[in-house]
């Protein structure tokens, strides 16, 4: 079968596009012929099909020709029509295209007559800023009312032109059939679903599939360098505050590795605070990634927004590390407290430390990360999700295979 998947990113910049790659290398494997369609950036991974990957607003001339494309690509439009052309394609996989490829791609997916699924990563479809977070606070304004409530509360940046910008590309993709053109959407956590139907989408057209994770290509170890570990991008809402000033004091080493908008200002607080135990190490993945999350003693997880299904939870345990994490959003459907780690309420600064004190003892974080090894293989195996993406393909066309 030829499935065409289809994000913004061909490289791994956050948890959905680890998530992109992932699920198209198990469908690869599966033996089905998978045919990636991204934005053009340099960052972009070696594509045989980089010939079709168009260029976005992000490479316009000037402002106002790059607002316009932010709106609607027609150089998106045009290769994805060039592709569907050029390829017979079975299913369509979206995941975030929004803003790169623009909601310019839906119509040829459908004039083409190809089914059209969906992974739902964050909360686009019922807010216009992706988050349910106003200036730091849960927000569920605009998922029962108006999106205008994202302009009334800037809620872009504190920036009246910004949030403008932002829900008039809202209010155009749902005209441009962001929900109407795609046959099924996939949740990656029942809240997320929850959310998204008490937005106001229909019940039967979205499901729940949690991420996956390959723990047998992972290699666990029992042995630890004695520091926490904080892997991700470093955004306000991710946290951050509260975990620096959680470690104050900590007879415990806290590593931060990754990139984001709030790094500069992570290392100001770290050095207000006069943090001695925090140290940055910039962006990690692939081998780099993986040595540390082994060396670490137990992996934090401390957002402030609704997250869904991070990818972050999953690859720490899959490691064979606890975790200690926000009882926010989906993320309580992945740590079971007092086994696999501990979970807090967000911003407890008080509470965050208590939970990294107890695992700073090696036996109780070596036995709870042995016991989210176990729940990681049982319950978000490759095989498991396999067949629950297949099934979720076959309920739209039902004469997919399960084989190529």
């Amino acid at each position: 079968m030829n499935i065409m998947q289809v994000s913004q990113n061909y490289f791994v910049s956050g948890g959905s596009d680890t998530y992109f790659f992932a699920v198209s290398s198990l469908l690869s494997e599966r033996n089905h012929n998978v045919i990636p369609f991204s934005a053009y950036n340099e960052k972009n991974l070696p594509s045989k099909w980089a010939r079709y990957f168009p260029k976005t607003y992000k490479e316009a001339p000037n402002k106002a020709v790059g607002l316009v494309k932010y709106f609607y690509s027609n150089e998106s439009r045009r290769s994805i029509t060039e592709l569907l052309r050029a390829e017979k394609i079975d299913m369509a996989h979206l995941h975030i295209y929004y803003g790169s490829l623009t909601s310019s791609i839906l119509e040829p997916l459908k004039q083409a007559n190809i089914p059209v699924v969906q992974t739902l990563h964050e909360y686009k479809l019922v807010c216009p800023v992706y988050t349910l977070e106003n200036h730091g606070n849960l927000c569920n304004k605009c998922v029962t009312g108006s999106s205008l409530n994202g302009i009334i509360h800037r809620c872009k940046n504190g920036s009246l032109m910004d949030s403008t910008i932002r829900v008039a590309e809202n209010g155009l993709s749902r005209m441009l059939g962001d929900v109407r053109l795609v046959d099924k959407f996939i949740s990656v956590s029942d809240f997320h679903r929850r959310k998204m139907i008490e937005g106001g989408i229909q019940e039967q057209k979205i499901v729940t599939v949690h991420n996956f994770i390959d723990a047998d290509a992972i290699e666990c170890s029992d042995e630890d360098e004695a520091y926490a570990l904080y892997f991700g991008r470093i955004e306000k809402v991710k946290g951050i505050q509260t975990l620096l000033r959680a470690f104050k004091n900590l007879p415990l080493k806290l590593v931060m590795a990754g990139e984001g908008s709030a790094l500069g200002y992570s290392r100001e607080l770290a050095a207000d605070l006069q943090l001695n135990n925090v140290e940055f190490v910039g962006f990690k993945n692939g081998s780099q990634l993986h040595r540390l999350i082994r060396q670490a003693r137990f992996c934090i997880v401390p957002s402030e927004w609704y997250e869904n299904c991070p990818m972050a939870v999953l690859e720490a345990m899959a490691h064979g590390k606890a975790v200690v994490a926000s009882n926010i959003g989906g993320i309580p459907e992945l740590v079971r407290n007092g086994t696999d780690g501990y979970l807090f309420e967000p911003k407890s600064v008080e509470q965050l430390r208590d939970c990294c004190l107890k695992l700073s003892m090696r036996s109780r974080a070596r036995e709870m990360g042995h016991n989210a090894r176990k729940h990681v293989e049982a319950d978000f195996s490759k095989s498991a999700h396999y067949q629950k993406i297949m099934d979720v393909y076959k309920s739209i066309s039902p004469e997919i295979s399960m084989n190529a």
